[in-house]
């Protein structure tokens, strides 16, 4: 057989042969990411299993038989130790980019309300697309704009003060920490957490000045917490008690790769990534039940 000619269902490995047609089309994203593989110096299997899938899935992928999730696109781009600009290009190609001309608008900050609409819808989409993860829309002052089912699930078992944000009520995330009514109030390791948060919002802060206004307006344990020496971009572990249990979860912000001067102006996604077999469990069953609840209410009307 020729080499150039797959049979059809044919799974993609690391000997297909490309043809000199398919060398010069523009790469798809299963080519992209079977090069970010390649370029990592793993295997398929090797990389299945780092990303908790199979390996046919990894094929698939690859092949453009099946298209990522953004859960698995990013645990992907991590891995491969891709830039923002990797990022921001494969999000595109999968479609959960933005609609042309308006990354290039919040960039030079020369957006209207249509373009950030416009970037807040594509974000929503973004959102329901792992209704299993807690997931919230940030602006760069830390405001809470939006949040999938998950999200708003999280927010009434831990701080009932979050349910504002499913009304379409402004929320910041450093004030829903604090008081006995936010997140603080059932989170394990919040002596560890807060001061970590601070240093981020801190270091946000110094070419921010929206978001310098809302540190100043914070009161205690805010004002007095020392932040010295604390690594602001290690990943972030929170522990959270829920009536159902404890939670375990890794913060994921995702910023698609904008420049620093975008500041208050920037939109980005925060997901809250189970950090342990029981907390994925949890998350999974929470998610179907919400979506049969859903199911019940659409069949009844």
């Amino acid at each position: 057989m020729d080499a150039s000619v797959r049979p059809v269902g044919a799974a993609c490995n690391d000997l297909q042969v490309m043809t000199s047609v398919e060398a010069v089309k523009p790469p798809t994203l299963g080519d992209r990411l079977r090069r970010a593989r390649r370029h990592l110096g793993c295997s398929q299997f090797e990389l299945a299993s780092r990303l908790s899938v199979s390996q046919r899935h990894v094929s698939y992928v690859e092949c453009d038989r099946a298209r990522p999730s953004v859960r698995l696109l990013l645990a992907w781009v991590d891995t491969c130790q891709l830039t923002s600009a990797d990022r921001t290009g494969l999000l595109d190609l999968a479609g959960f980019g933005f609609p042309p001309g308006v990354l290039e608008a919040l960039a030079a900050g020369k957006a209207d309300a249509g373009a950030t609409e416009a970037a807040l819808g594509a974000l929503r989409m973004l959102l329901h697309e792992q209704e299993d993860t807690p997931a919230f829309v940030l602006d760069g002052s830390w405001n809470v704009l939006a949040s999938n089912a998950c999200g708003a699930w999280l927010g009434s078992m831990v701080a009932p003060r979050s349910i504002g944000i499913q009304a379409g009520q402004p929320v910041n995330l450093l004030d829903l920490l604090q008081g006995p009514d936010g997140f603080g109030r059932n989170l394990l390791n919040a002596e560890q957490v807060l001061p970590e948060i601070l240093a981020r919002a801190r270091a946000e802060a110094r070419s921010d000045g929206d978001l310098r206004q809302v540190l100043a307006g914070l009161g205690e344990p805010w004002r007095s917490m020392k932040t010295a020496g604390i690594d602001s971009q290690r990943p972030l572990l929170s522990r959270f008690r829920t009536p159902h249990g404890e939670l375990a979860l890794y913060s994921l912000l995702v910023t698609f790769g904008w420049p620093p001067q975008v500041g208050a102006r920037s939109l980005r996604i925060e997901y809250l990534v189970p950090a342990d077999g029981s907390s994925r469990t949890l998350l999974r069953r929470e998610a179907r039940r919400m979506h049969s609840s859903e199911q019940s209410r659409g069949a009844d009307q």
